[in-house]
């Protein structure tokens, strides 16, 4: 995963201690916010809730892989309206110094 790369890219003793108090915090950081930061009297309002249990349908092969192929589509479309809308306004706004030139070209870069 993820957390094991970043301990690969140790090149140190020191670096591999350090990038796993980071790792520790990372993977801790939402258990002490809930315990640090949600009520007593919530927590156990959320500890009486039941799971909830997914109800399964048996479906073909085929419905697993055009869901999946249906969502990617469906994310590159947006990346590319979000991109091209991006694009436009930065094109439309008008910019009057280099300061603000600079980070629309830094941007585009």
């Amino acid at each position: 995963g993820l957390g094991t790369q970043f301990l690969l890219v140790a090149t140190s003793y020191g670096d591999l201690i350090m990038n796993s108090l980071a790792l520790t915090f990372l993977i801790t950081i939402d258990d002490l916010m809930y315990a640090g930061f949600v009520p007593s009297r919530r927590k156990d309002w959320i500890e009486k809730c039941k799971p909830i249990v997914p109800i399964y349908r048996k479906s073909s092969y085929w419905d697993g892989k055009i869901a999946c192929l249906w969502s990617e589509a469906s994310l590159v479309t947006f990346i590319i309206i979000f991109v091209a809308l991006s694009m436009l306004f930065g094109y439309l706004t008008p910019v009057t110094g280099l300061k603000e030139r600079a980070g629309i070209t830094r941007c585009l870069c």
